[in-house]
């Protein structure tokens, strides 16, 4: 991509769609990488084997949002005709759907804050929102719209959890105590069922038919780990060998050959637990360090083929791929 002909840094970009240039092969291509779009590279560093450059593009799924968007987009059979749309929505309450590269009929839509991620169960969305002092969940299914919640004096604290029949909404009361719920989809009631004053931390989340919520406990305490059946008949709670002083932003539980795993994401660093007879212990190899930081999510995916799932996750400046014993899998060759 970089080579003796400097023109391109004056914004000559006729290389880009073409696999040579000047009669030299030339990569990546935007027609091997882009579809064939076009794009206007700049500020392109000087050196041959590492560099850094920008890209400009026209994105047709404009909704006239200006600042960061941490809700992504996603594909999704909304509609229930058999093709995805994607729906994108905005933290202002802006709400998008796009089909075919077209915004629907009565879209955007304005709804009030969306502070945290929406959960999709297959067949509806479930939207957290928050008017001032009062915590609500907005459906979308078909083309059906409407408020299935509203509860006065609650702020949430992360995006709901979808568990079959249920969904467990973590949030805070106004005297800043930790609360979560239980929603029934079918009744369209609520029971909370855990509460707390320690500060509930980052999301909730099941498996094995168990909930599993993060606890920030007072003073220099650290985290603990609850572990509860959906009715709340048979609670546990385990200490985590995590700094008091880290901030976790994810948390992540899942079955690796009928045993437990919990992962916590830092901005800088990862924690890796496997349940034991006492607790859960810290796997080898972590934590992992990041030498920069990210707030995106890891996806879990068996890149090796070994039967253990690996951790996928980018940060501003490269791809992480850390398997169950903390190895940067993205550094070998």
């Amino acid at each position: 991509m970089v080579g003796p002909d400097d023109s391109y840094r004056a914004g000559n970009n006729d290389y880009f769609g073409n696999s040579t240039y000047q009669g030299l092969t030339w990569l990546p291509t935007a027609e091997s990488y882009y579809g064939g779009v076009p794009l206007e590279i700049y500020d392109i560093s000087a050196s041959a084997n590492r560099m850094h450059f920008s890209v400009r593009f026209g994105w047709k799924l404009d909704v006239g949002y200006d600042g960061i968007n941490p809700l992504p987009a996603v594909a999704i059979d909304l509609t229930g005709d058999g093709a995805s749309e994607i729906f994108y929505p905005m933290p202002d309450g802006k709400i998008a759907l796009f089909a075919s590269d077209e915004m629907l009929p009565g879209f955007p839509i304005q709804q009030q804050e969306i502070p945290h991620l929406y959960t999709w169960d297959g067949e509806s969305l479930y939207i957290p929102m928050q008017a001032e002092n009062m915590a609500r969940l907005y459906q979308m299914k078909g083309y059906e719209r409407r408020f299935v919640l509203n509860m006065p004096g609650f702020t949430w604290l992360g995006h709901p959890l979808d568990a079959g029949d249920q969904l467990y909404l973590p949030l805070q009361d106004a005297a800043g105590s930790s609360i979560i719920s239980k929603y029934d989809k079918n009744l369209g009631s609520t029971q909370d069922i855990v509460f707390s004053p320690q500060s509930l931390v980052a999301n909730l989340s099941w498996t094995g038919e168990r909930l599993f919520a993060l606890f920030s406990a007072p003073g220099e305490q650290g985290y603990s780990l609850s572990s509860m059946n959906g009715d709340l008949s048979d609670h546990l709670s385990f200490p985590l060998a995590v700094p008091a002083d880290s901030v976790v932003i994810g948390l992540y539980t899942f079955m690796v050959q009928d045993q437990l795993n919990l992962v916590l994401q830092c901005p800088s660093g990862i924690y890796a637990f496997e349940q034991s007879s006492d607790g859960f212990a810290l796997k080898q190899g972590f934590p992992f360090a990041i030498a920069d930081s990210s707030s995106a999510p890891i996806t879990f995916a068996d890149i090796d083929r070994n039967g253990t799932l690996d951790m996928i996750f980018a940060t501003a400046n490269r791809m992480y791929i850390i398997d169950h014993a903390g190895n940067d899998l993205s550094l070998a060759r």
